[in-house]
């Protein structure tokens, strides 16, 4: 084998490597589950609910197929309304505003929305233009 010598690059700008945090990561994957518009947390949940349903009712014996059915109908459900009610809660907000002012309470105001809940709402509103 013969050596060759190779030329140095010198690359303008460059830094040393960053290492990933892990935290932030994990704050923009909640985040960005959080800013998933509703209709497509359903889907995903029921249809990952009804597969492995039909994957336990393949594997389980007859008898039982029909308390699978209707715990995987029950769990869904459960998911189902929890995410809505999760989904409207700033609604309360908002409603419990409304109502003081209709009572006479001119000077009610709702909560001052963080900058965080502005962007996801901002994100959710392009989703749906």
């Amino acid at each position: 084998m013969t050596a060759v010598a190779v030329p140095a690059v010198e690359l303008r700008g460059a830094t040393e490597p960053q290492p990933i945090s892990l935290r932030g990561s994990r704050l923009a994957w909640v985040r960005k589950l959080a800013s998933t518009p509703l209709l497509a947390k359903l889907v995903v949940a029921d249809v990952t609910i009804n597969v492995v349903a039909l994957w336990v009712v393949g594997q389980a014996p007859p008898e039982a197929n029909v308390e699978i059915i209707v715990t995987s109908l029950l769990v869904t459900l459960a998911l189902n309304a929890g995410l809505v009610y999760w989904a409207l809660l700033p609604l309360r907000t908002l409603e419990s505003t409304t109502i003081r002012v209709s009572r006479g309470d001119l000077a009610a105001m709702p909560p001052r929305l963080t900058s965080g809940a502005i962007a996801s709402a901002r994100g959710s509103k392009r989703r749906t233009s």
